[in-house]
């Protein structure tokens, strides 16, 4: 096959990465998910990519539910963890990029500046330790592989952070319709990324011939209480809105309380700048709002 293969094809990120692969006309692209292949079982996942002969694999495909990784750790290890292992090995049978997208839970959140490839991984979560396993078993490869980390996912689809949830912008505005006082994080601070954005720089990395680990987000980083501000005044929603704490929101995974990364490398790469995370969202709120992005 002369093109590309998107796993996790019908997930937030995988599908726009379909529509930003076939927007250049000149790819063919097989889109699978789970029901075409289970990424975690060697034999199977091995045969199946290695029959298709892509150029480049794009793997979307991951266990995201943070709070279920810690309940499951024996699927997100295979799944998040081993996976991309055998994906590795086997883009590097069949001479294909393999592009992996890993996360900015693989740091620990005490630095207050935003992380650049460079910095130490130290997860704090099940979760984050099978993205982080997984992250290695790639970079072991002595094929051509790019990883690149993300943070914050929202778009279309819904489900940034797995386990049958809407995305952060879809949250906002259910509890907001609700009425009361909507309590947003202080001290959680990220880097929102738009999955429309996101697919596009992949694509475009992709081609460049760059290959190594990236950091893939849109620039600027804000609290959760500023982005759910920003989601607010974009969507034309009068809410209560007031600051919080993580710790009065428990949850059985811990999340990094600071986790911006910087998209420099990236953007040396592709040869552009990434939107700010306020032009990103702006965008996909008149999307939304048009009807276009639902």
């Amino acid at each position: 096959m002369n093109g590309a293969l998107v796993l996790g094809a019908r997930g937030m990120l995988g599908s726009e990465l379909v529509r930003a692969l076939a927007s250049r006309g000149r790819t063919r692209v097989a889109a699978w998910d789970v029901d075409e292949i289970d990424i975690g079982d060697a034999g199977s996942a091995a045969r199946k990519v290695e029959a298709l002969e892509p150029e480049t694999i794009f793997n979307c495909a991951a266990m995201t539910d943070v709070d279920g990784c810690e309940s499951d750790r024996e699927t997100a290890e295979r799944v998040n963890g081993l996976g991309p292992r055998i994906l590795a090995a086997a883009a590097e049978k069949i001479g294909a990029l393999l592009v992996h997208v890993s996360t900015d839970f693989v740091f620990d959140g005490k630095k207050r500046s935003p992380y650049r490839e460079e910095d130490e991984p130290s997860p704090i979560s099940a979760y984050g330790r099978s993205k982080l396993m997984g992250e290695r078993g790639v970079m072991a490869s002595r094929g051509r592989w790019i990883v690149a980390r993300t943070a914050w996912l929202y778009g279309s689809g819904g489900d940034e952070d797995g386990g049958g949830r809407k995305d952060f912008v879809d949250t906002v505005l259910a509890l907001a319709a609700r009425g009361g006082v909507l309590r947003m994080a202080v001290d959680q601070t990220g880097s929102p990324t738009y999955a429309r954005d996101l697919a596009e720089a992949l694509r475009d990395l992709a081609a460049s011939g760059a290959e190594g680990l990236f950091h893939a987000v849109n620039r600027g980083a804000v609290t959760r209480f500023g982005w759910a501000g920003k989601i607010l005044d974009l969507a034309g929603v009068e809410a209560d809105l007031a600051e919080a704490l993580a710790a009065d929101f428990p949850r059985p995974a811990a999340r990094p309380a600071y986790s911006a990364l910087d998209p420099g490398g990236l953007e040396r790469a592709i040869g552009r700048a990434m939107p700010a995370w306020e032009d990103a969202l702006a965008r996909y709120m008149a999307r939304r709002l048009g009807g276009e992005d639902r």
